[in-house]
Formats: C-alpha cells, sequence, structure tokens
C-alpha cells in the first residue's frame, strides 16, 4: 500500500527483477482502499507505506493488522519514520526497508522470508489453537477463529448464531468405567459433532464436556437443522455399538445481533450462560 506512484512503479520494477516474473501487484494510495482490498483476500503480502494520504505511522500498520491478522507485512518507511517502522516489527510485522537502501535481491528476500516466517507462525499457531484430545479448536482458537466472524457480522449486521453443546452423562460414565472410558466419549463427541456441523462452522472445545459452536451464514432455520443432523449423526454412531455406554449430547443455541457483542470474550460468556440454563444434573 503505496501513495507516491513513483514509489509504486520503482516497486513494480524490483519485485520483477528479484522474482524472475513480473508479479500481480495491487495498490492502494489510503489506508481505506487498502482495507477494502484485504477484505477481498487473495493477498500474500503487504508492502506498507507508512506514510499515505488517511494515515501516518504506525497506525496505518495497527489498523490494517486488526482487519487481516494472517498477512505478513513488510514496512517500506523513510529515515524519519524508521522508530514507528521498528514498532511495527515489534508489534508483528515480518520486516521493514528504508526507502532507496535496498536493492531488488534484498527487496525479494524480505518477501520471501516474510511469506515462509508467517506460514511457520501459523503452523506454530495451529497447534496452540488445538485441543490434544478431540483435535478441535480450544478455547484460545475460538477466540482466534470468532473474532475475524464478529468483525465480519458487525460490518454486514447478519444475526450469529452461537451454540453449546455438551455430553450428557459424562460423570456416569466416568464412574461406572474410568476416565479413560470418559475421554472416549469425548472424543467420540467431538467426532458426531464435527460430522453434524459444516466446514464453514466454528466448533471449538472449551471445557471438559463443554462444546462452543459458531454458526456462519446461518439461515432462520438452522437450529432446527441442526439438531435434526445431531440427531440422526448420535442415532447412526450409537447403533455401530462397540461401547457399554449411548452417547448423548446436549444442545443449545443463542441467536442475536453483532452489536450486542462487544468482544469474543462477551460471546464466551453468552455461550456460558446458554450452557447455565439448559444444563441439567448427570
Amino acid at each position: 500500500m503505496q501513495d507516491n506512484p513513483a514509489d509504486v512503479f520503482s516497486t513494480s520494477r524490483i519485485l520483477a527483477d528479484a522474482l524472475g516474473a513480473v508479479p500481480r501487484l495491487d495498490t492502494a494510495g489510503d489506508l481505506t482502499r487498502a482495507l477494502e482490498r484485504l477484505r477481498g483476500g487473495a493477498v500474500d503480502v503487504i508492502l506498507l507505506d507508512l506514510q499515505l494520504t488517511d494515515s501516518q505511522g504506525l497506525d496505518s500498520y495497527e489498523r490494517l493488522r486488526r482487519e487481516a491478522p494472517g498477512v505478513p507485512v513488510v514496512i517500506l518507511t523513510d529515515l524519519a519514520q524508521e522508530p514507528a517502522a521498528e514498532a511495527a516489527v515489534r508489534l508483528g510485522a515480518q520486516d521493514y526497508l528504508i526507502k532507496g537502501r535496498f536493492s531488488a535481491g534484498v527487496l525479494g528476500r524480505a518477501l520471501r522470508y516474510a511469506v515462509e516466517r508467517q506460514r511457520l507462525q501459523a503452523e506454530l499457531d495451529e497447534l496452540s489453537l488445538s485441543d490434544q484430545l478431540t483435535g478441535l479448536y480450544n478455547r484460545r482458537g475460538f477466540e482466534v477463529r470468532a473474532q475475524d466472524d464478529l468483525c465480519r457480522a458487525r460490518r454486514s449486521g447478519t444475526p450469529i448464531v452461537l451454540g453449546v453443546a455438551d455430553v450428557d452423562g459424562l460423570r456416569v460414565i466416568n464412574a461406572l468405567h474410568g476416565h479413560l472410558e470418559g475421554d472416549r466419549a469425548i472424543r467420540e463427541a467431538a467426532g458426531v459433532l464435527r460430522a453434524t456441523f459444516r466446514e464453514s462452522d466454528v466448533v471449538a472445545r472449551v471445557g471438559g464436556d463443554e462444546f462452543a459452536l459458531l454458526l456462519r451464514d446461518a439461515g432462520a432455520e438452522c437450529q432446527d437443522r441442526a439438531r435434526r443432523r445431531l440427531e440422526r449423526q448420535i442415532d447412526e454412531h450409537n447403533g455401530r455399538g462397540g461401547r457399554r455406554w449411548r452417547l448423548a449430547i446436549r444442545l443449545a443455541f443463542s441467536r442475536g445481533r453483532p452489536e450486542e457483542q462487544d468482544s469474543v470474550h462477551g460471546m464466551l460468556d453468552a455461550i456460558a450462560r446458554i450452557h447455565a440454563r439448559g444444563r441439567l444434573a448427570d
């Protein structure tokens, strides 16, 4: 994202020399247009000039990072803005380059390394966002994924559907058959929930036997359809046998406007309230 047409042209030529091919280079002279372009997706790396017409310095990076946290950013700056570029790197930017002081090779390496480091970091983050027992997202993973959905829902004004599910009778399974069987019940419940909901939905294990759900692009009848799919999945699962207990899952939903949720923590609090209202003693 650059404002100076001469900088845009020279950067394009440098990238072509560095990468051996002319890259697709989308430009935006102000942050507003840059954010609109990012919402369209398919961006591999961002070259960010800290001197845009509607945003200056570190604020530009922070706003881009909030909009597209998974896209690597390399800062282009002049000497006067170098402290802001250093601060951006401390906040998560991959690198910064001083205008007029880098070659084609340096820029090409900076971009390649930025993309590779972001990929490796994403793999590490994925490990830290997953629940070891079930392979679903954990509580932190739910927070990361749901934050993007909350932002999109606010922009579009579309409702969000939150859900909670838990394994019915887990205490009895643990007491009668041992905790290994209890862990098995949780894993099997995770598998049933994964098969019930779409890949685009978010399913996470956020407590012992508690699962959080976020339904994306959900229509007015999505809750009823989800309940019917879950009933079918549980019947098929229990019909296969091979255990001394029957799997049962409770499911509850809450539908609300995105502006009613001030944060992902607020969404999780709402899920906890749903869970508390629907919870019955095992």
